[in-house]
């Protein structure tokens, strides 16, 4: 894995000198702190326990439900600004490698969950034009839950 400098991580931008004579100093010596705490996170795989903790707050799903009930709930994680950040550089490292199938239409840019609703009306007419059958098995997993 390529190890970045602090002024890789950040997005080039080009400034005037009056810019560079107006920059908060301080916060680069923090960008380099980071950069360097993140590299050797890297380069160790190691993480901080500290650095992954997170807050769980329970969010109401129906506000008019009964709200003694734990179902009526959705938890919602709260990450450290930490976290964020280095979840951010991580992503930016390995995006080149991180390939997802064509069937995959949720959850990915440019794609729809319409696409696979279109893909099965186009090949249910494409086997009825033909006279042979298709069958079909649809899951509800809404309901599954881990084990």
């Amino acid at each position: 894995m390529k190890l970045y400098l602090p002024w890789q991580i950040i997005r080039p931008v080009t400034a005037t000198a009056y810019e560079l004579r107006t920059i908060n100093w301080p916060v680069i010596y923090i960008i380099v702190f980071l950069a360097a705490c993140m590299n050797i996170m890297l380069i160790h795989s190691y993480i901080p326990a500290d650095a992954t903790q997170t807050v769980i707050c329970p969010t109401v799903k129906d506000k008019n439900g009964d709200l003694s009930d734990s179902s009526n709930y959705r938890p919602i994680a709260l990450a450290t600004i930490f976290s964020k950040i280095f979840e951010h550089v991580l992503l930016h490292r390995l995006y080149e490698y991180l390939k997802t199938s064509d069937n995959q239409f949720g959850f990915k840019r440019g794609h729809s969950t319409l696409m696979p609703i279109f893909l099965l009306k186009e090949l249910l007419r494409f086997y009825c034009d033909h006279g042979s059958t298709m069958f079909v098995c649809f899951l509800d997993a809404s309901s599954i839950r881990p084990c």
